[in-house]
């Protein structure tokens, strides 16, 4: 009898021990899953934040432009001789669009009226305007050189991986500047035991359109 009450209890500690077992490499993996969301969000916030920081760029390179750029319009009589000088700030139109984008658009922020409306007075005068394409031209060739310090520091500020061979950024076929950021995820191990392997996780953000990218390139 005692042999057998010994039995049961050696059997019951057993089962005890594996039910034990089984749930920790639960909580393990669920603990894996956990990871793997919180990493997968940590890439998306890099993405969607450098992406924009990547906009910035651009548009404080533009903005000074459309500030202080002024169109020199010639007015000639039959004979070809100027007769009358006009000058026409850029500013002047700009700040007319922003004031009716800002009016339709009364959720917007002071930067997004400004981005709106540079692209739009940009496309409707940049045809016209030799002088102020070029300016353009190389206002986004300047961006172009900055951009990727700034997606770097961004993606690092926001726990993403910062080796120029761990993020990518370009504009996309809808004008718009797309990061693709990885985070790096760790997955648990316990006592040499693999749960999971340790992989990248990416994640892409993209900016605003920039219309702009329309009639201009870089």
């Amino acid at each position: 009898m005692r042999k057998i009450i010994h039995n049961e209890r050696g059997s019951g500690l057993f089962f005890t021990m594996f039910y034990i077992m089984i749930f920790g490499i639960a909580l393990i993996l669920i603990l894996n899953i956990a990871l793997v969301f919180m990493e997968k969000g940590q890439a998306n916030i890099a993405a969607e934040q450098a992406s924009l920081a990547a906009t910035s760029v651009i548009y404080k390179e533009v903005i000074p432009i459309v500030n202080s750029h002024v169109k020199i319009i010639e007015v000639k009589d039959a004979d070809g001789n100027i007769i009358e000088i006009i000058k026409e700030p850029l500013i002047d139109k700009f700040n007319i669009v922003k004031i009716s984008i800002g009016n339709a658009n009364s959720e917007l922020s002071h930067n997004e009226v400004d981005f709106l409306a540079a692209n739009k007075v940009l496309i409707q005068e940049i045809p016209d305007d030799e002088e102020l394409s070029n300016k353009i031209s190389g206002a986004l060739s300047s961006a172009k050189s900055k951009i990727s310090s700034v997606v770097e520091r961004i993606i690092r500020d926001n726990g993403g991986k910062d080796s120029p061979t761990e993020y990518d950024w370009f504009l996309n076929e809808h004008n718009r500047i797309e990061v693709l950021a990885k985070s790096e995820f760790e997955a648990v191990h316990h006592n040499g035991i693999n749960f999971g392997s340790d992989n990248d996780i990416s994640q892409k953000g993209e900016g605003p359109t920039i219309s702009l990218f329309e009639i201009i390139s870089w």
